[in-house]
């Protein structure tokens, strides 16, 4: 399976090392930004900065493929590159980690459902 490395930023944006949202996916560029905005409409939010930015700004929002055909491997390490801490530019964890990683739970606990 090949995955790509995505930026997703505004036209000012031009450091993918600290602007915008970089991801990964094994979808194609399409399917992920769908999912992206689903989510963010939707009220179980896990990147709370991304998906707001991208309701508050939505149309103005350039996508593009940094990096194709890769491995999932090589796509997290890619990730990593542009990553390498929390909170930087739309993401709030740092990327090549599969899962949340522990130091995202330190400055953004989840959000709890409203009883």
């Amino acid at each position: 399976m090949a995955y790509i490395v995505y930026w997703a930023r505004l036209i000012e944006h031009d450091d993918p090392h600290s602007e915008g949202y970089v991801g990964i996916s094994s979808k194609s560029l399409n399917e992920r930004k769908k999912s992206h905005y689903k989510t963010a409409q939707s009220s179980h939010q896990r990147n709370v900065h991304f998906h707001n930015a991208l309701l508050k700004y939505d149309g103005k929002v350039i996508w593009e493929v940094m990096h194709y055909e890769l491995t999932e491997d090589e796509a997290f390490a890619v990730e990593g590159i542009y990553r390498e801490d929390i909170n930087v530019g739309w993401n709030t964890d740092r990327g090549g980690v599969k899962a949340v990683s522990a130091e995202w739970y330190v400055t953004c606990p989840p959000r709890l459902p409203h009883s």
